[in-house]
């Protein structure tokens, strides 16, 4: 098992994420636009770092052995209904070694035990099948699938989205057999 563990978005985080946010082929799985802005990096952990204050978004960088490799964020909290949105992406140097597993169970415990929320949601592109193995192996299920109409961005326009959600129960007991 790798050492990974998350912690807020930070200013120092700026340069690793200019240079991974920059990698073509993590834009095509996720919204990071390509090509990356010149000063993306700093406009992208300064926008974090005001969203964590204002809790508007809770934005988390995914360290490996404390080297940053990815983020991973609640958004779209509902406070009314405790709830919160899983969204992730991993450089492309780290994919296929389980990192990602292991930050959405970490995020998953932060939403349950630290801020009170009780269901998460998340989305992949079906086309990206190996997140949708994320999201499953934290005990995620699938929900639903949606054809986006430009709602989650012209990017992915007509690309088939599939849904899934978490409770705190099904967290609990998903938590307890594994």
């Amino acid at each position: 098992m790798q050492n990974v563990s998350l912690r807020p978005v930070t200013v120092e985080d700026a340069t690793s994420v200019q240079l991974y946010a920059s990698d073509a082929r993590l834009a095509a799985t996720c919204n990071v636009p390509h090509p990356y802005p010149p000063n993306g990096g700093q406009v992208f952990v300064e926008r974090c770092i005001h969203a964590r204050e204002s809790r508007q978004r809770f934005p988390h960088a995914i360290l490996l052995d404390g080297q940053f490799v990815g983020v991973i964020g609640l958004n779209l909290p509902d406070f009314k209904n405790l709830s919160a949105e899983v969204d992730y992406w991993l450089a492309v140097p780290f994919w296929g070694q389980g990192i990602m597993t292991q930050a959405v169970g970490l995020v998953a415990s932060v939403a349950f035990q630290d801020l009170g929320f009780r269901r998460l949601f998340s989305g992949c592109w079906s086309k990206n099948p190996a997140s949708c193995r994320i999201l499953e192996k934290n005990g995620f299920t699938e929900i639903s699938s949606v054809v986006n109409d430009g709602h989650f961005g012209q990017k992915f326009a007509g690309e088939t989205i599939r849904r899934f959600t978490l409770s705190y129960n099904e967290w609990q007991t998903y938590v307890m057999t594994v």
